[in-house]
């Protein structure tokens, strides 16, 4: 008996000590965008990193303290590899999404904001409830809304779901 505890002690910590691998970073090439457009983390691991790629138009998909996240053509990403800007392929973790509320005063406003491409979950009086990322909120913020973010990352509302 003795033995079997033993056993599985040995085992349970050969599994549990093990080195958890983490998923390195993908790196991108030009051959990467041959398809067309892609999604590219950049690390903001450099003062003044985000406004220079704001100045340059660049669409910016997530906005997070530490990186972003853009779509770029062949073209930008050359200018990007250009900027010596560290940069690879997103994690889906990494693409996050917010939960954000919107005023608004009419049907109109509801099509214009619901053409942004968010995804509306509900309609509480004047307001729209949805997901939406960082360029969509730019987007409605733009048409003069007013946008209140409910929940930075998406996924907390979805762990907060699932566990009840």
């Amino acid at each position: 008996m003795t033995i079997k505890i033993v056993l599985s002690l040995l085992a349970v910590c050969l599994l549990g000590c093990q080195p958890q691998t983490q998923e390195s970073p993908t790196p991108l090439t030009a051959e990467s965008f041959q398809a067309g457009p892609q999604l590219v983390k950049i690390n903001l691991d450099r003062p003044g990193v985000f406004q220079n790629l704001a100045a340059q138009n660049v669409e910016i998909i997530v906005q997070e303290e530490d990186y972003i996240i853009v779509r770029l053509d062949l073209t930008a990403f050359g200018e990007i590899q250009a900027m010596s800007l560290s940069t690879e392929k997103p994690k889906e973790s990494e693409l996050v999404q917010r939960l954000i509320a919107v005023v608004t005063s009419d049907s109109e406003q509801i099509t214009a904001v619901n053409n942004t491409g968010i995804n509306i979950w509900e309609m509480r009086g004047d307001s729209v409830i949805a997901q939406a990322f960082d360029n969509q909120i730019n987007a409605i913020k733009t048409m003069g809304l007013p946008v209140e973010i409910l929940e930075d990352n998406i996924q907390n509302v979805v762990k907060k779901i699932s566990q009840k």
